[in-house]
């Protein structure tokens, strides 16, 4: 965990891809992409199953770890429509809601979120307009292009090519702050990244199995700073 300030609110970075923002009792995250693998399968990629219901465990341990009351999603809670809901990942999603019937679930809409409102309705989920504030700070799916205000951001699933020795590279995960923006990691198993072009004002952290790794720029990319 590492914690960090935006605005006058403190967040705490966690090496799962999230966040945890003590004030509203929420943990954060973007891009789950529900789904996303029935999708490609159906075009026939073959990816591997399980996809969701991993993803779906590793917010329930979230939620139990931080005892956390709110769920915020920055978009792409899902990976298209739910055109057919007799889907295995819907079911399992649904089952997920139950059990959890008692967490405020709060979702962003995102480009990937194609029609959510009866998938909202089902879920008993707040749709929540790009902008919208919270404590001060500016929700986002697509990140701002204001550097000045606080806000929170997904979408561009930033990761940072990091090499720790002189012959090791890594592509990880990480957290991109830019002056007054935060931008998540992708949640979900099944996503890509997109690699941080680094300016004067960039700080990242890597997520690296049970750590948060911060990270200082070198020439060719990035190497560790520290390991909290």
């Amino acid at each position: 965990m590492h914690v960090i300030t935006l605005g006058d609110q403190q967040l705490q970075l966690l090496p799962d891809r999230a966040l945890y923002w003590p004030a509203h009792k929420a943990v954060v995250v973007a891009d789950i992409h529900l789904g996303k693998g029935a999708s490609f399968r159906e075009q026939g990629l073959p990816l591997p199953q399980g996809g969701t219901q991993t993803d779906l465990d590793r917010l329930s341990r979230l939620i139990h770890d931080h005892q956390a009351e709110q769920l915020l999603v920055l978009g792409d809670l899902i990976h298209g429509g739910a055109r057919q809901p007799e889907q295995s990942w819907i079911a399992q999603a649904q089952l997920w809601r139950e059990r959890h019937a008692q967490l405020q679930l709060h979702w962003v809409i995102g480009n990937h979120d194609r029609a959510p409102a009866e998938l909202a309705w089902r879920w008993r989920a707040e749709l929540i307009r790009e902008g919208a504030h919270w404590s001060g700070v500016q929700l986002w799916h697509h990140p701002s292009e204001d550097l000045t205000q606080p806000s929170l951001g997904g979408h561009w699933h930033p990761v940072a090519r990091i090499q720790p020795g002189a012959r090791q590279r890594l592509r990880l995960p990480v957290f991109w702050l830019e002056q007054h923006r935060l931008v998540l990691p992708a949640f979900g198993s099944l996503t890509g990244g997109h690699p941080v072009a680094p300016t004067p004002h960039t700080h990242l952290w890597a997520c690296a199995e049970q750590h948060i790794i911060a990270l200082q720029r070198l020439h060719h990319g990035f190497a560790p700073r520290s390991t909290r």
